[in-house]
This record gives structure tokens, sequence and C-alpha cells, in this order.
């Protein structure tokens, strides 16, 4: 595919250099026994490895050994005495959500493991009011939802965890985001109930492999990076737990009315074949040779009585353009919370790319939808896997996926059958009895009381993985990469008043800039002159001069592509004003060169702005 090429590489290398210099931080903090500081570096480390700055690890012991010396500084706590029966397990989440997939992974265990068992929950960041459905199975389940104060810093949260940990549970299942440095503190120490972590990001990196005494994997591909890629040994699988479908998906008459009403709401014609696709907004977005809505449009002009409806992504931007592309028939009809209707209303559901949504395929699949998964040109992990995915047919590429949805759309009949097998499948392997021998097996192997374990040093994702995750994330954004990503580590810094211990000098910014594309010697000095800034605390209106000049750039590349060449001269002076070191863009350098300013005018104005740069 074309996207592998070396500005990947380029990224990722700078994105390690961003990830180092938080991570040095995090040691200066801990030097300074300035606790708070040093779980906040890591926390950010941890949130750029995992989202735009990913480097190709999914671990870092370096991260890892300042989180367990925290831990080891905080007061000890003395665990209580068991409990049993009821066996009591703790769920830590960091913030819980009403819709999205962690959270309801959590719902729907506490629904299925009932027997002898009582399940409550701990929240240690969540700022917003605890989700209503989250509140009513916790109390279903003999529990209680206790929330932390977020006023206080990370390290008096770890040890208030600890605490509730040891006093109220016998096992503690984390369900923590990729950044999470308040739970790795919490059991950064041997002793107490042993700690389950639930790896529903599987594809990210993320903090406290050292804590966790069983790691749960979803589905295959996460098991082998779990593996591999986080040297962990102590991961079994135990597949995502559904819920049996409710009452009205049960009984065929109230499906069918659900069905009429839907469509009709929809506006979409009775006898209309419909496509379904659902996820988040961001698991669409198109890189070269992977555009879904692309995909869709092909696929709606070879079908002229289909119609697709994603729910997920709203009626904006890309989507709104296939619709009108499509006469109306692509509707985004954004985030939904009753997906049942959905599932009634449909017939065939589409795996959306480059990245999937596991969850969503296999509730689709369960509802008894034929299932077309995404190409294998859409890599894993980040395309649906696991043991109930498995039996259903593997699109080869772009090509094989319309193939395999046209298909379905002339043949009621090859629907019904796919339909068929698909929920079979799914209820084999993650409804009630089934799954829970998954978790019974699994955790067979838990200890008596929490461990502390140091595994061996991980290996990085193999670079065709790296590339694709980091075109997932559209990590370059239209410019250097490697600048984007310290612009936004500072930023996170500056937002949660951190003090940089490690001044960014020269000897960090030359092998940025070298990686990047403004290679520019005058640049350079242009970023060492910006440091007397970071020293002193990084002023948040640097931030918000470049986010401005962005702003321009994007709006000059969109004006000269329409041909308002003048407009897009105006916008592109104006940028360059804000932020002088994007006369070294080299989009922005071939604006200028083809338009009317012309190679000795832009020469001028670099001159110009020569003085400014050099002294800050």
């Amino acid at each position: 595919m074309s996207m592998y090429d070396s500005k990947w590489q380029q990224t990722a290398r700078a994105n390690a250099l961003g990830f180092d210099w938080c991570v040095k931080n995090a040691v200066a903090s801990l030097q300074s026994n300035e606790l708070n500081e040093a779980m906040s570096w890591c926390s950010i480390a941890a949130h750029s490895a995992a989202n735009d700055g990913f480097h190709g690890m999914l671990a870092s012991p370096e991260l890892e050994d300042v989180l367990l010396q925290v831990a080891q500084r905080l007061p000890v706590v003395s665990p209580s005495p068991r409990n049993f029966p009821p066996r009591r397990w703790l769920h830590v989440f960091n913030t819980a959500y009403a819709l999205f997939g962690h959270t309801k992974l959590c719902r729907e265990w506490m629904k299925l493991h009932t027997q002898g068992q009582q399940h409550s929950v701990i929240l240690v960041s969540q700022e917003t009011p605890v989700p209503d459905n989250l509140a009513e199975t916790v109390r279903q389940a003999g529990g209680s939802i206790l929330r932390l104060d977020c006023g206080q810093g990370l390290a008096e949260r770890a040890h208030d965890l600890r605490v509730e940990a040891y006093r109220r549970a016998d096992v503690v299942v984390l369900h923590a985001h990729p950044e999470d440095a308040i739970a790795a503190v919490a059991f950064g120490v041997p002793g107490g109930p042993p700690v389950i972590m639930v790896n529903h990001a599987d594809h990210a990196f993320w903090a406290g492999r050292g804590v966790v005494d069983l790691l749960l994997d979803i589905r295959e591909s996460g098991h082998s990076w779990s593996l591999e890629n986080r040297a962990i040994s102590r991961a079994e699988i135990v597949p995502i737990p559904l819920s049996e479908l409710d009452t009205r998906m049960a009984d065929e008459s109230q499906r069918q009315e659900i069905r009429r009403v839907m469509r009709r709401n929809l506006g979409i014609p009775a006898d209309a074949v419909v496509l379904l696709t659902i996820g988040n907004a961001f698991k669409y977005v198109p890189f070269p040779g992977l555009d879904f809505c692309l995909t869709a449009e092909a696929i709606l002009k070879a079908c002229p009585n289909a119609y697709l409806v994603a729910v997920g992504p709203r009626d904006s931007g890309r989507w709104r353009k296939a619709g009108k592309a499509t006469g109306g028939r692509v509707m985004a009809v954004g985030n939904q919370s009753d997906l049942a209707k959905f599932h009634a209303a449909a017939d065939i559901y589409l795996e959306g790319f480059p990245s999937g949504s596991l969850t969503a395929l296999l509730e689709a699949a369960q509802a008894g939808l034929p299932v077309v998964r995404a190409p294998e040109t859409c890599m894993l992990p980040f395309r649906s896997d696991g043991i109930a995915v498995s039996m259903l047919a593997q699109p080869l590429d772009l090509a094989d996926y319309k193939k395999a949805v046209i298909a379905h759309v002339n043949s009621p009949e090859q629907r019904k059958r796919a339909g068929e097998a698909a929920s079979r499948s799914v209820r084999d392997h993650h409804c009630g009895e089934a799954w829970l021998n998954y978790l019974r097996r699994a955790t067979m192997r838990l200890p008596s009381e929490h461990v502390i374990y140091r595994d061996p040093a991980p290996i990085p994702v193999q670079t065709m993985q790296q590339d694709y995750c980091l075109a997932c994330r559209r990590a370059l954004k239209g410019r250097s990469a490697a600048d984007a990503e310290l612009v936004t580590l500072l930023a996170e810094a500056s937002r949660r008043g951190l003090r940089n211990h490690i001044a960014l000098d020269g000897q960090f910014l030359k092998p940025i800039c070298s990686n990047g594309r403004r290679q520019d010697g005058r640049f350079l000095r242009g970023m060492e002159s910006s440091v007397i800034d970071i020293r002193l605390g990084f002023k948040a209106r640097s931030i918000r001069r470049r986010a401005a000049a962005e702003a321009r750039a994007e709006e000059a590349f969109r004006a000269f592509n329409k041909g308002e060449t003048s407009h897009a001269l105006c916008l592109a002076g104006r940028c360059c004003l804000e932020d002088p070191s994007w006369l070294w863009d080299e989009g922005l350098e071939r604006l200028f060169l083809k338009s009317l300013i012309g190679v000795e005018r832009c020469k001028r104005l670099r001159s110009y702005l020569q003085g400014p740069i050099s002294k800050g």
C-alpha cells in the first residue's frame, strides 16, 4: 500500500523522542519526590504513545519502573479478611460511559456472572454523572458505586483506590484507559486482592503491565500482541460477553413492527435492502486505498435499491458528501442508544474500516444479520477477529468486499443462511454459560494474592503494523509530525500545570527537525529560541498562536485548490506572520512559489522575518 514509506518511520522516531522526554521528566519529578508530577508525566507519555504519538511499543519498562517506585512511597495498607461467599469483585474505571464498549463489556459481565458473586465499581476520574444503566446493573449485582474526588492529586487517588480495594474486594478487575497511572500505582506493591486487567485497548500502548496478575484478552490478535509485544505470559482469551437478545427482538411480530416504524422514520422504502454499519466516527477516517464512504458509494451505485445507515458518524463532511452523491441513500445518524432497533431495520451488517468495531459486529451477528467483515488489507488487530468471527468469510481486498456485499443484496436466501450461521456462532462463544466457562477457566490462573512482576523487555510491533496504526490515527495531519507531537505534549503539560524538569534544548530538537519536513537551519534556530518560553513554563499563547497559524494554512490550501489565488496568498501570509516557521513548510512553500508572490518576493518575506525568528 502507498502509505508504507519513510514518512511514517520518521513520525515514529519523532514520537519516541517526545515519549522519552516525558519519561525523563517523570524520573526527575520522582527524584524531587513530586509524586503527582511524576504520575502526570507518565500519564502524558502513555496517552501520547496510545494515540497520535504511537512509536511502535506497547509497553515501556522505564515508565513502569517510575510508577512502581511511586507505589512504594505511598502509605502501606493492611488487607481486610476475605469474605466468602459471595466473592466480591471490584471493577475499576477511570471514566464510565453510557454507550461505549469497555463500560458495556463490564455491564454484560455483571449481568452474566451472578451466582455467588457480588460486583461493585469504583470510578477514579469520573467528572460526569454516573451512567444510569451502569448504576442499575451494579444495584442488581448486589454491589455499590464509589467515585473518588477528582480534585485530589493522582497519588492521593491511587492511595484511596488501594485502601478501598484492600477493604472491599476479593478480586480487582481493571477496565482502565491506556494512559491510566492511578491503578498502576495503587497496585504497585505486592499483597492484597489479585488484579485482573481487561485488555479492551489491545491495539494500543497502555501502562501497568507489571501489576497484572491475569490479563484477559478479548480476541486472538490481541492475545498475540500481549505475549510478544507486551511480553506478558499471564494472559488468557475470554471473549466479549453479550446478553441474550431482548424480548422485543425474540418476538417476530414485535420485531417486524419495529422494522416498519424505523424504516418509516428514516424515510427508507419498505422493500429496500438496508445496509448497517456501527462505529465511532474516527474509525472511518480514510487514508489512500481504504475509504469506507467511497466504497459505500460504489456499492450503492451497483445496488439502486439499497440504503446505508451509519450509526456513530454524523451527517457532516465526508458523510454528507456521500449522502448527496447517492441521492440521500447514505444516512449518518450519529450515536444511538438503542441499537436493537437499527438491527431490526437492517438486512446486512458492514464492518467499517480502516478500523473496525468488534462489539458492534458481534451484536449485529447475534441479532441474525449477515456480516461482511473488513477486507484483509485492513491489518489486525485494527479489524475484527475472534473465535466466533473466524467462521465468517474474510474478503481479500476492497473488490472482494464490494462483491460480497452485492451478493448479499441480491440474494435474500443467502442473507438468511449467513445470518443464522453468524448468530449461532456468537451465541456459542459470547453468551450465557458458554461465556462463563471461558471466564472460569481463565480465573483458575489467579494467584491467592497480588504479586508484582518484572516482565522481560517487549519487542516493537512490526513495521507495517506501526505504519498502519499511524495512518489510522492521522498522525501527520498535514504538517510536520515531529512538531505536531511536540506541541501536543507541551500543551498537555501546560494544561496540567506541570513544571518541565528536562528543558528542551538543541540536542532534543536536532533529531526532531532532521526527521520532520522542515530541515532548514533557520527553522531550527527558531525552535531553539522558543526553548526560552518552554523553560519559563511554555506560554499558553504560543500554543494558541501555532494552532491559529495551522488553521490559516489549511484554509489557504483550500482556497488555492479552488483557484482563489489572491485569497490563498493573504491567508498564507497571515499564517507565516503568526508562526514564521510555516515559511519552511514544503506545502506552503509550493503555494507561494506557484502563485503570484513569486520566488523573489518569497525570499524577501523570509529575509524580513528572519530577525524576529532569531530573536525569539
